[in-house]
């Protein structure tokens, strides 16, 4: 595929698909072609995965996330199956990185946390640290996400609670990237103010005109239907040999002893 899919509101630059499969060494002509023929026969072989018709945008976009790697992506594509067998609950009708991985072309993600009129005291007592690793873990080694940085607004004195709470699930390398801002004029310095609503000072729109267009797209039949179809990809683990499941998922549904977020 030599082109974005078009979507309603994600918007790219000309030379996006060039830069991105440049960064991750797949540029050359019939590079990215023949790395996604290569995973779509291994998709085929492999008896515990349900769905076998990816499409050759989910594929290429599994290679941009694994960083060029075909083994990695192997694996990432292991888990987008394996996981809505061991996690359902987390999987509906409503999953925003669903839409990323079907429209979206990214080589990494920055996130941004507003908690400036946020209830801390409330909202450090009820985060659940085990669902909380399990989302990461999902957005991170299923769907590709590499996070590069997050970024925490808050003037509460609490905010460092928070921060200690996210040490225990994340490992060093992602907490490097944990910064924490009372304002929103570093954001503006390292992002740019015409990507940031006018909430935090920049010149897009408001969060909540942004919010309603994104629930109207997510939302439309067109969306929905793609969701379910992606939901049926799941694994028959009677298929697959029992070590090889222990090995690659000890610990899936509480500790994720294995699955750690890089």
């Amino acid at each position: 595929m030599e082109f974005i899919p078009d979507n309603e509101i994600l918007e790219f630059k000309p030379d996006t698909l060039e830069t991105v499969r440049r960064n991750i060494n797949l540029y050359k002509p019939g590079e990215m072609k023949a790395a996604i023929e290569i995973l779509k026969e291994w998709i085929q072989q492999q008896p515990h995965l349900r769905k076998k018709d990816f499409s050759d945008f989910f594929i290429e976009t599994s290679i941009v996330g694994s960083k060029g790697s075909i083994e990695k992506a192997k694996t990432q594509i292991d888990k987008f199956c394996t996981m809505r067998t061991l996690l359902p609950h987390f999987y509906g009708e409503f999953n925003l990185a669903e839409y990323t991985k079907s429209h979206d072309y990214i080589e990494s993600f920055q996130f941004i946390l507003d908690l400036r009129t946020a209830n801390m005291s409330d909202f450090v007592t009820k985060v659940n640290l085990v669902e909380l690793k399990q989302a990461i873990t999902i957005f991170v080694h299923c769907y590709g996400l590499r996070l590069i940085g997050i970024y925490i607004i808050s003037t509460s004195k609490l905010v460092d609670v928070f921060i200690g709470l996210l040490n225990q699930i994340l490992k060093p390398k992602i907490m490097s990237r944990l910064h924490y801002y009372q304002d929103c004029k570093e954001l503006l310095r390292i992002i740019g103010n015409n990507v940031l609503p006018i909430e935090l000072e920049g010149t897009e729109r408001s969060i909540r005109d942004i919010q309603n267009h994104w629930i109207e797209i997510l939302s439309s039949k067109k969306h929905l239907d793609y969701v379910r179809e992606m939901n049926l990809g799941n694994t028959d683990e009677s298929r697959r040999p029992i070590d090889k499941l222990a090995q690659d998922y000890d610990g899936v549904p509480g500790t994720f002893r294995v699955l750690n977020v890089d």
